[in-house]
């Protein structure tokens, strides 16, 4: 029964290990769409013009071309 119990243990350990496991590669997908995201919006930025918009809280509002190069930058850290 002792090695029942131990193989017991060990598979409940390893499940949760794969679950730890799942979750943090989530979150890792999350965070380079993040990124990709960011790095488009930085490329767009090069190509626009002077005049720029951006949305927050789901209202499109004009902004400054070097504060949303800064916003970007500050996030992508």
């Amino acid at each position: 029964m002792d090695f029942d119990s131990n193989a017991r243990k060990k598979i409940e350990e390893l499940q949760f290990l794969e679950s730890q496991m799942s979750h943090f590669l989530s979150q890792k997908q999350t965070l380079q769409l993040e990124i990709n995201e960011i790095n488009n919006a930085l490329e767009e930025l090069k190509n626009s013009g002077d005049e720029v918009y951006k949305v927050a809280s789901g209202f499109m509002m004009k902004s400054n071309k070097e504060t949303l190069k800064r916003e970007l930058a500050e996030k992508k850290k």
